[in-house]
């Protein structure tokens, strides 16, 4: 029986395919407008069917994640240009703060500053730990909560275009599943793993040693 982190990603696959489709063919969308969310569904469907047989691809979700999160906290703080920028989403914290109210506009408005602090606070440190390979397993599913959240609120504030157009459900349910993989290569988790392996048998011929001094 498949686990619920697999059928959330084939779930989210099938109903972020499902738009992009009704978006191409019915409603008109320039293959441009849809570039990132085929890009995301390619990616995450190789994830879903190769994860337990090669930690490659578990490897290169997990710096995609970090990438996104990354990104994100230096688009708010204008590092590729600012507001109106080609491909740039905000350009200025300011403007972020905005976007944080507007999302969760169910909220009063007074919690749009602190609400951009703290999803700031967490992108980076989730971003720089799926990066670098620390604590792989915690950071991927955190990572599942943060967006999670982000497309609820997306879902209940803004057009459903938003959370399909960004692939934050499959974002979401892809990071779960990579909790459940083995994305340790080059990463921290592997070189303290290995350091913990090398420092057994010293430990053991030390012991032998006392035994028989």
């Amino acid at each position: 029986m498949r686990r619920w982190y697999n059928w959330a990603v084939w779930i989210a696959l099938v109903a972020e395919s499902a738009w992009i489709l009704i978006g191409l063919l019915y409603r008109h969308y320039s293959i441009g407008a849809t570039t990132y969310p085929i890009f995301i569904v390619a990616v995450f469907t190789v994830l879903a069917l190769t994860y337990r047989r090669t930690r490659w691809t578990p490897a290169f979700v997990r710096l995609l994640l970090a990438l996104e999160f990354l990104g994100s906290v230096g688009d708010r703080f204008g590092w590729f240009g600012g507001p109106g920028t080609t491909g740039v989403s905000w350009g200025s914290f300011e403007r972020f703060v905005g976007y944080t109210r507007q999302v969760n506009s169910f909220l009063p408005d007074s919690l749009g500053f602190p609400l951009a602090i703290l999803a700031t606070i967490a992108e980076s440190f989730l971003g720089l730990a799926l990066l670098i390979g620390l604590r792989i397993k915690l950071a991927s599913r955190l990572s599942a909560l943060l967006l999670l959240l982000f497309g609820t609120a997306m879902s209940i504030s803004l057009p459903l275009d938003q959370p399909f157009g960004y692939a934050v459900f499959v974002l979401a349910a892809g990071a779960a599943l990579l909790s459940h993989s083995d994305a340790s290569i080059v990463s921290v988790d592997a070189a303290i793993k290995k350091s913990g392996k090398n420092r057994a048998p010293e430990k053991a011929d030390t012991f032998n040693t006392s035994q028989m001094n």
